[in-house]
């Protein structure tokens, strides 16, 4: 009888052994499937409100469900009713999980959007994600500004913050590899690379350049020569544009106005390209 109580003993060890096995081999993956749960629009805060919203049904194709991980640059595309755009434009934001706006845009309907149809849009969105995750908005276009022209639609979504960020500027500058676009020289450069001047410090430094050489030379450069011994001396110089300037000018006996037209080379080289003495009734 006493081995047939160790025997039972020995099995309940064993079994509750067993189970003991089983269920720590299985939790880590129960946690993870509870992990990957999260992710899903399942568990995802704000994906009822989404389904559930009164204008789920106008809005249709959107290429990022709910939950679903937006990087930068994003193009953003989708289908809505005819009547939530104006002049084919849709407005779009996306916001943080604090409700900072990270970037807004203006979509465009890819058709005519004069119908009740659903017409397709697009809309390139770039941005630096500062939280996890994130809404983004699509809004019936409401220039009247009446409530009830007020439609809107908000998608939870998510930002990969580990990721390597790619976002690029209205030029298509890499902003996160250290690239910015430069005006002055007109493509984007690194600025760790190569310098990069200003298009308003570049125009001044090419302005004084033309206006020493002009002061030295405009007795040469004039085709109308001095008078009675005078010697030409440059007085007023307006600029009808960065390359272009009219000038007045005199040797104490006439005066004259010019209108002339210049290029300065990268090594401050200045070339007069035209020179053309106006008419008297146009010289001030």
């Amino acid at each position: 009888m006493k081995k047939v109580n160790w025997i039972i003993v020995l099995l309940s060890v064993m079994v509750i052994l067993l189970a003991v096995f089983l269920v720590y081999s299985i939790l880590p993956d129960w946690e993870r499937d509870v992990e990957e749960l999260k992710t899903t629009s399942m568990f995802c805060e704000g994906a009822a409100q989404f389904e559930h919203s009164p204008y789920r049904a106008e809005v249709r194709q959107i290429n990022v469900e709910p939950c679903g991980i937006m990087s930068s640059p994003f193009l953003l595309k989708g289908e809505v009713r005819g009547n939530w755009y104006f002049e084919a434009n849709l407005p779009i934001k996306l916001l943080d999980a604090n409700g900072g706006l990270l970037t807004e845009s203006s979509a465009t309907a890819k058709s005519d959007w004069m119908t009740e149809q659903f017409v397709a849009f697009e809309s390139a969105l770039n941005f630096i994600p500062t939280t996890e995750t994130g809404t983004l908005i699509i809004s019936a276009d409401n220039p009247s500004g009446l409530l009830e022209n007020a439609k809107q639609i908000s998608i939870p979504v998510r930002f990969d913050l580990n990721g390597k960020l790619t976002v690029v500027d209205d030029h298509d500058c890499q902003v996160a590899d250290g690239y910015r676009w430069c005006v002055s020289k007109n493509k984007c450069l690194s600025l760790m690379e190569e310098d990069c001047v200003d298009l308003a410090v570049k125009v001044e430094a090419e302005k004084q350049a033309f206006e020493k050489y002009l002061r030295a030379n405009i007795s040469l450069l004039s085709p109308k020569k001095e008078v009675l011994g005078g010697k030409f001396m440059v007085g007023k110089i307006d600029y009808s544009s960065a390359n272009s300037a009219q000038i007045e000018y005199d040797d104490g006996h006439i005066l004259l106005n010019a209108e002339i037209k210049f290029f300065v080379q990268e090594d401050g080289t200045v070339e007069i390209q035209k020179f053309m003495i106006l008419p008297q009734e146009e010289n001030k």
